[in-house]
């Protein structure tokens, strides 16, 4: 196929790039679609992988054949140098284990959005680019300057056959609408189809566990865990701090041109840890206390901070907002760091107790005298006892502990 001729589209030992534009026409009826595959420019992200040394002798008037068989000056594609791969330039973690270690890697699952973009106008495109059938419109728009990614799924764009890729079920960016739908009981800001309540459907049992039975198992025992709905905000910056290690090519863009690699330069980000205000995590634990109260713990996908945003693998919370490089597993450990530590029920309350003497008077008197008042605060734990044998309590080795009590 002309559009996907050598040398321009470059595939052997290469990725996929189109050295210079995205649309071109070839005549006012014969578009030609041409794109570039950057994975820094995707809408999840990722890093660019080395490429070899672009040959200067491969142009559009040396083409001719790929063979060598005297037809044209071609290449032999056995002498193209080739490149290693290195750690952390893969786009998702593969296992050989064959399990999950925590249900939130249901975020780096593979969508395959098929969905018009809209890119914001100021970048090289606009909506004047694509026709309504979703082709190229040959009057209009090239492929934006490196370091503008792929649009996210917007609300109001249309689905079409000609787009996709580049996006997972990644916490931290815009639902795609088909899952952005309302249920009768679900809150506002939590959509029953939203695809984060895959995380209250799914466990990875003890996930690190050499037994099968462990890992499968149905119960899994919340010992430890935080509640969200009652610990304080430094017990909830505590469970968001720590820089981020899951991504070694963590990084930032320096530049909108082209290196030798045919992608943006980059600088190793080696401090990069969870959105700060002046304290560690505390733009975390702050949107989390204003969302409070939580039915379950996946409802933390959708916590935003005071600008409405996500503060969940979100760039534009950091200083240096969509230069950043990163890849899913960095974009999603805070999210996993919290959702990990954390529950919405406890075994451990603490009960306020008022009880006041009041003087004669009417039922309808809302304001009667106070003759002696008595306040106390009791903390208690709901200990369920000797389990049977399949994890169920027994109701008659339950009971109600007071661990603590003082008067208020």
């Amino acid at each position: 196929m002309g559009e996907n001729s050598f040398p321009d589209n470059i595939s052997p030992n290469r990725r996929n790039i189109r050295y210079k534009t995205i649309y071109s026409t070839d005549g006012s009826t014969k578009p030609k679609t041409y794109g570039r595959v950057i994975p820094s420019e995707w809408p999840d992200g990722g890093h660019d992988a080395q490429v070899t040394v672009w040959d200067s002798k491969w142009s559009d008037v040396r083409q001719g054949s790929i063979s060598t068989n005297g037809t044209g000056p071609g290449f032999d594609p056995t002498t193209i140098p080739g490149t290693v791969p290195q750690p952390g330039e893969e786009l998702t973690y593969l296992s050989d284990r064959g399990r999950y270690y925590s249900a939130t890697e249901l975020g780096r699952l593979y969508d395959p959005i098929q969905w018009v973009p809209t890119f914001d106008p100021t970048s090289g495109l606009n909506s004047a680019t694509l026709r309504a059938d979703g082709n190229p419109n040959p009057s209009a728009g090239i492929m934006p300057k490196a370091g503008v990614p792929w649009p996210l799924v917007q609300i109001g764009n249309t689905a079409s056959g000609y787009f996709g890729g580049g996006n997972t079920l990644r916490i931290g960016r815009p639902e795609h609408p088909m899952f952005d739908q309302p249920a009768k009981h679900a809150p506002a800001d939590m959509p029953g189809k939203h695809a984060a309540r895959l995380l209250d459907l799914f466990h990875a049992g003890k996930s690190r566990s050499s037994t099968a039975a462990d890992r499968e198992g149905p119960v899994v025992r919340i010992d430890g865990h935080v509640n969200i709905n009652t610990a304080s905000r430094d017990a909830l910056r505590a469970m968001a701090a720590g820089f981020l290690v899951m991504d070694p090519l963590l990084s930032k863009r320096t530049s909108d041109s082209f290196d030798s690699r045919m992608a943006p330069p980059v600088q190793t980000l080696s401090s990069l840890s969870a959105p700060t205000n002046t304290k560690e995590a505390d733009r975390i634990a702050d949107a989390i206390i204003s969302g409070r109260p939580y039915a379950t713990p996946s409802e933390l996908a959708c916590v935003m901070g005071p600008d409405g945003k996500p503060v969940f693998g979100n760039t534009d919370l950091y200083p240096d907002k969509e230069k950043i490089q990163w890849s899913d597993a960095a974009a999603e450990e805070v999210f996993g760091r919290v959702y990990e530590a954390s529950t919405v029920r406890s075994r451990n309350f603490r009960v306020w107790v008022v009880g006041q003497s009041l003087a004669p008077t009417q039922p309808t008197n809302l304001n009667p005298e106070v003759l002696a008042e008595v306040r106390r605060a009791f903390t208690v734990f709901a200990d369920p006892g000797v389990r049977n044998s399949d994890g169920a309590i027994d109701p008659l080795k339950a009971k109600v502990t007071i661990l603590h009590e003082n008067d208020f």
